[in-house]
């Protein structure tokens, strides 16, 4: 695990959401899983990981209607 950058990618989710119209707490929700992606890799920008991915992962943490709303807001190829 390298935590050089989850903040900054926990940030990015965070106002993607704002951005997007979500609550505060779906804002962090998302932040929060795209940073799980962010530590998970070595260097601050090498994380890569498709709609799919984070939209399974997302439904797993957060449950299935949460994902769905999420994935409504996603590029059809997301890439980080």
């Amino acid at each position: 695990m390298d935590p050089t950058g989850v903040g900054d990618c926990f940030r990015a989710g965070f106002v993607a959401g704002l951005a997007w119209g979500f609550d505060h707490e779906r804002c962090a929700q998302i932040g929060s899983m795209l940073a799980t992606f962010c530590i998970e890799t070595k260097g601050t920008q090498e994380y890569r990981f498709t709609k799919s991915e984070f939209i399974e992962r997302f439904a797993e943490a957060y449950g299935v209607a949460a994902a769905t709303q999420v994935g409504e807001k996603l590029a059809p190829r997301l890439v980080g």
